[in-house]
């Protein structure tokens, strides 16, 4: 028996393995058959029955489990055979395009019976799956609580950024004064707390905005003097004024 190896070809828009014998074209048959949803045994008697007629040969094929013996078909022989396959056998998704190609090849025979030559026209166009008018699915969750409190958060905090920016200038214009005695003291070197160790013109707002932003997003159930900034400038003023 021959050996031989296994190509991909192009079939009529499928893929088949092909292997040379004698510089013809063969395919295995068993592949191509169960491919199609046929049984296999029927179709592997009518063409072992008829060998000649179909130019089976077997040959050796290296496959996962080893070399098979693989009943081959010529692959100019398999136009023939699809023409002899019922429709109505294959696999539903295989019928329309089984249905075409038979009456591609009766047109062929036809033509180059009265006409002497046969011209392939174009393939007709299949079918196009039928479109399924199917109910939107259900969502799995509601978005309108989360978008209603996507809005809530963003009126929240332009709530926050209006008091911000009340409560800053607020402190600024009172912190001002304070800041002025600050530096008068700080020229003659008495240091007051909290800004001791700074350079008190360029760190006043600083600690101003830091200061309010703590106090403003602070989770405590009543804000602690220490981080309340009015209550630091006041403990500041309080300190110079016992002096």
């Amino acid at each position: 028996m021959a050996k031989a190896i296994l190509s991909p070809v192009q079939f009529h828009g499928s893929t088949i393995f092909v292997v040379t014998h004698k510089g013809e074209p063969y395919a295995p048959i068993k592949p191509i058959v169960e491919d199609m949803g046929l049984t296999w045994e029927a179709q592997a008697r009518k063409l072992r029955d008829n060998r000649d007629r179909w130019g089976m040969i077997n040959m050796i094929i290296p496959s996962a489990s080893g070399n098979q013996d693989t009943l081959c078909m010529p692959v100019r022989k398999l136009p023939a055979f699809f023409a002899s396959i019922n429709p109505n056998k294959v696999r539903p998704e295989l019928r329309d395009r089984i249905r075409l190609y038979q009456d591609e090849c009766d047109d062929a025979l036809w033509n180059y019976w009265t006409k002497g030559q046969a011209t392939r026209k174009p393939k007709a166009a299949l079918p196009a799956p039928a479109q399924l008018n199917l109910p939107a699915a259900e969502p799995l969750f509601d978005e309108a609580p989360l978008l209603e409190l996507a809005e809530d958060i963003r009126r929240a905090q332009q709530t926050y950024r209006r008091n911000y920016q009340l409560f800053f200038s607020r402190l600024h214009q009172l912190g001002t004064p304070v800041l002025a005695q600050l530096e008068q003291r700080a020229a003659l070197g008495q240091g007051t707390a909290p800004f001791s160790d700074m350079t008190i013109r360029g760190q006043f707002d600083r600690f101003l905005s830091e200061r309010l932003l703590e106090s403003l997003s602070s989770l405590a159930e009543l804000l602690p003097d220490r981080h309340n900034p009015a209550m630091l400038l006041l403990a500041c003023a309080r300190a110079m004024n016992a002096r």
